[in-house]
């Protein structure tokens, strides 16, 4: 493709990916395709959040994968545009499997695999109907911003567990109440472990499925995981973290290990 031909199909699904809250539409990753074209973002805000957390987990990764990142399976479940699916192809991965729902956000990916030159595979279908029905395991399963938008997330992150071999990626906004009184009987102590309700906007490219969103505390997070067979939770946010919800703990970003 010559530069203006990426340029005007970098605009055109932009444009395509346009909903109310962004009418302008965007991208969520901005992309660098080269001849200094960059795809836009749809805010500010996300032209630097997304590279952080990208570079974030690609580090903390290399700890576990440097040296055989040709040889590992990683599955991508609500890959939306593929940056993350990317980033491990530039590190040499070669067996990615990515799942996303949205055509816009699959359009977007296979845009980026051709002018990148990337190989993935991308399977258009329901997270939920395709941990149903995919018999594979993966070294590496990346869950990323998608365990609140889910209405079943103790039998997701189990089927996660199942097919994660070593490692799976989970980053996730969290639940952050001051306090919460109860007037129930004595012997009902839920203490801080608690899923809580929030209403959003199911019509953008970056949005669940629902518009219901369910939003765990920390230790809500921490027991859904364990629960769910995985050993060790690894924070990986570096403690001089200057992202907003990173910093003020809105959002956790983590390994699990098996």
């Amino acid at each position: 493709m010559t530069p203006r031909e990426i340029k005007e199909h970098v605009d055109r699904l932009a444009r395509d990916a346009s909903w109310p809250d962004c009418p302008n539409g965007g991208w969520q990753y901005p992309f660098d395709f080269g001849f200094g074209i960059e795809a836009p973002t749809y805010t500010p805000t996300q032209r630097e959040l997304h590279p952080w957390r990208r570079a974030v987990t690609l580090s903390a990764l290399d700890r576990y994968f440097e040296g055989r990142y040709d040889r590992i399976s990683v599955l991508d479940l609500g890959a939306g545009e593929c940056a993350f699916a990317a980033g491990l192809w530039e590190k040499g991965v070669r067996d990615i499997t990515c799942v996303e729902a949205r055509d816009i956000n699959i359009e977007k990916a296979l845009f980026v695999q051709n002018v990148l030159g990337c190989e993935f595979k991308i399977v258009k279908e329901d997270v939920n109907k395709f941990l149903e029905n995919d018999e594979r395991t993966y070294d590496l399963v990346l869950f990323m911003g998608l365990l609140y938008h889910l209405q079943d997330p103790f039998n997701v992150t189990k089927k996660i567990a199942e097919k994660t071999k070593e490692i799976s990626v989970i980053e996730t906004v969290l639940a952050c109440p001051s306090e919460v009184v109860f007037s129930n009987n004595s012997d009902y102590r839920p203490k801080s472990a608690a899923y809580y309700i929030r209403i959003e906007n199911k019509d953008g490219p970056t949005a669940g499925l629902s518009d219901i969103e369910l939003w765990p505390t920390q230790s809500a997070l921490d027991y859904t995981l364990y629960n769910a067979g995985f050993k060790r939770l690894e924070d990986i946010v570096p403690e001089d973290a200057n992202i907003n919800f990173y910093s003020t703990k809105q959002r956790t970003l983590l390994l699990a290990h098996k």
